[in-house]
């Protein structure tokens, strides 16, 4: 049997199959929208992979792999496996220490490319210039985040402090 013909059988009896366990709203329009992978007849049954997109559209970087054995004899579909697969590649590291060190020392120096000083004589951290805003939203929180934790152990040395805002004073 060809894929073509495989598949063919499988859009005419999907909707007259009974399901078993949770078929994760794969309604026949999603079959016959999408490719359908490693589609195979194996001992009388379809098996066949599917990519589900709905955990991307939430932000994550991973498509849902449904992995489904569809019996025409007993006319009863199910899914027998999930896998998943990155569409989006990870955001490249980056070096916490290093963006300390720099922030710290246009702290000292007052560098109006990383620092704005503030009329109170505070400065403000510059930090969509240092992590963009780009890419996923929770990524570029958690390095905000870590950046902000291990700055601030750096600037108490100083005798400083760094606020959510990222306004750094003199601690009193």
């Amino acid at each position: 049997m060809t894929r073509d013909e495989l598949l063919n059988q499988l859009v005419s009896i999907w909707d007259s199959c009974a399901v078993i366990g949770d078929d994760q709203s794969t309604f026949l329009y999603k079959l016959a929208n999408r490719e359908v992978e490693d589609l195979q007849l194996v001992d009388g049954r379809i098996h066949f992979t599917l990519e589900r997109h709905g955990g991307l559209v939430l932000g994550s970087s991973f498509a849902d792999l449904h992995h489904w054995v569809v019996d025409p004899e007993t006319m009863t579909k199910w899914i027998e496996g999930n896998s998943k697969r990155r569409l989006v590649p990870t955001s490249s590291k980056i070096d916490i220490a290093e963006l300390v060190s720099r922030i710290s020392i246009a702290v000292e120096q007052r560098d109006p490319d990383v620092v704005i000083e503030l009329s109170d004589g505070a400065l403000q951290v510059k930090i969509a210039q240092l992590i963009p805003d780009g890419g996923p939203a929770q990524t570029c929180t958690d390095r905000r985040k870590r950046l902000r934790n291990a700055l601030a152990v750096e600037l108490t040395k100083q005798g400083l402090q760094v606020s959510p805002k990222w306004i750094i004073r003199k601690t009193f």
